[in-house]
């Protein structure tokens, strides 16, 4: 999610309940400084992804 959006995607919970789905909704009121969404940045720049998202036999069904 981009900073400063007011949405909340919980399209993707595994979770069927209440009170899970109140949990992501309540993110909303959650309000981070600058210096904390730098921080954030930062950590989330040092991480190297690897491998691919789907097995390959599973990537060649997207977009069909």
């Amino acid at each position: 999610m981009a900073a400063g959006t007011k949405a909340v995607d919980c399209s993707y919970s595994r979770h069927h309940k209440m009170h899970r789905l109140q949990e992501n909704v309540g993110t909303v009121d959650i309000e981070l400084r600058e210096n904390d969404r730098e921080e954030i940045n930062d950590a989330v720049s040092k991480i190297e992804v690897q491998g691919a998202r789907y097995p390959e036999q599973l990537q060649k069904l997207v977009g069909r």
